[in-house]
């Protein structure tokens, strides 16, 4: 783990541990066991997440019962932890709870919702169920190009998630057209020699090749 990562999760442990011995409130350990679970998750600790994440459920769940929407952004985090280590089948109730809950609060976030949109699309994309996922990605994309315009790094993830479904289920042309426009914006927000932009081209490059 990078010093800085190290750092961060002594912060947290330490400041875990204080809220223990104080008795803090339950909302105030389960957004630290939140931290903890998503440092884990990004430094590939996928076990210590599972664990941080479910804790911190357990502590709020008695507290502001099982239908509130600020649960949500917990089960989205246990979605994307099953995505990343490839159990799509598992993470799809998680994704769909994150969705519903945020869908049912009183105050909507429209961008919370377009990511738990974009999650759900993923899931379903990893079972194959691409017709499913096409159309919550399409959502997805246009609330991201509704609150931020057109040329935003979020839409360029969008139209490269989309252009990889799209793919698979056979349309060439659509997916060359939104992969380029993602490659487009990409370069002009990040710059044209940003390492991220190898995989976008070589995405591409294998489009092109395929025979029309």
């Amino acid at each position: 783990m990078p010093p800085s990562n190290q750092s961060a999760a002594a912060s947290l442990n330490h400041a875990l541990a204080i809220a223990d011995q104080a008795g803090l409130e339950p909302d105030r350990r389960a957004g630290i066991l939140n931290a903890l679970g998503i440092l884990a998750k990004d430094t590939g600790h996928y076990l210590e997440a599972h664990v941080h994440y479910t804790t911190a459920l357990s502590l709020l769940e008695p507290l502001v019962g099982l239908d509130d929407s600020s649960l949500a952004g917990l089960h989205h985090n246990l979605a994307r932890l099953a995505q990343a280590q490839g159990h799509h089948l598992q993470a799809e109730p998680s994704a769909r709870r994150a969705l519903q809950l945020r869908q049912r609060a009183t105050r909507q976030n429209p961008l919370e919702i377009a990511a738990d949109m974009t999650v759900l699309a993923a899931v379903l994309s990893g079972q194959d169920r691409r017709q499913e996922a096409e159309p919550l990605l399409r959502a997805a994309l246009q609330t991201w190009i509704s609150q931020y315009g057109p040329n935003h790094y979020e839409v360029a993830v969008n139209l490269h998630n989309l252009s990889a479904v799209q793919h698979a289920n056979g349309d060439t042309h659509a997916a060359e057209l939104n992969l380029s426009e993602a490659i487009r914006i990409k370069e002009q927000v990040l710059s044209p020699n940003h390492p991220e932009l190898a995989r976008l081209h070589t995405n591409l490059t294998t489009l092109l090749e395929e025979p029309r």
